[in-house]
């Protein structure tokens, strides 16, 4: 193992270079605008290697789907790399080919080269677990999505507290049947099948706006 406080983008690049069969990335939790320009030159990077024929497969830490300018940069490669987001945390790394990894010191830019194989090997396990359990990275929402306005947003977040209909329609100032109409266009708009389900659609796409608290 190499362990290095040079430049990880420079790394990862250097990493990505020696890939012929296969590369698992984990990318960085939050696109601050320090990473942002070495996330899109890494997922650049991986986009060439999958037209190359490397399989490719990116597993995105829970707190990437609450954000829509993340979402909506890894929806840019759509059809060109396999794209998952986990229900947990992890901490930023790539595996090349199973034989080499490279990981980022959490809350820090110091990185270590892993070459290893116990240790890659290991990583390699624990990222298919994560890759596994992981589920679809949801699509960007729109800022013109009427998802996004603050009239949406108001009723999702009376839906997660628990809000019967009667109470949430005047806390709105709206008629009950008002209200209902809404709550079917915005689970239309979530896809969802139930309140259930677009209450956890929404948490997910990080559009509630409040702490649910329990309503009767």
């Amino acid at each position: 193992m190499d362990g290095r406080e040079g430049d990880l983008g420079d790394a990862v690049q250097q990493v990505l270079d020696e890939a012929r069969a296969t590369v698992a990335w984990v990318p960085p939790a939050e696109l601050d605008a320090p990473d942002a320009p070495e996330v899109t030159a890494t997922a650049d990077r991986l986009a060439y290697l999958a037209r190359r024929g490397v399989r490719v497969r990116v597993l995105c830490p829970d707190a990437v789907a609450a954000q829509r300018e993340y979402l909506a940069l890894l929806a840019g490669y759509t059809g060109v790399f396999d794209r998952r987001v986990s229900m947990h945390a992890w901490p930023e790394h790539v595996i090349v080919d199973d034989r080499t990894a490279v990981l980022r010191g959490r809350g820090s830019e110091a990185h270590v080269v892993v070459r290893a194989q116990p240790v890659v090997g290991t990583l390699a396990a624990v990222f298919q677990a994560g890759w596994e359990a992981a589920g679809r990275l949801p699509a960007p929402v729109p800022d013109e999505s009427r998802l996004a306005t603050e009239p949406a947003r108001r009723i999702l977040d009376l839906m997660g507290a628990g809000y019967r209909d009667a109470a949430a329609a005047r806390e709105l100032g709206l008629s009950i049947r008002t209200y209902r109409r809404h709550v079917a266009e915005l689970m239309t708009e979530l896809r969802a099948a139930s309140r259930f389900q677009a209450g956890a659609r929404a948490a997910h796409l990080g559009l509630l706006t409040q702490e649910a608290t329990a309503h009767p």
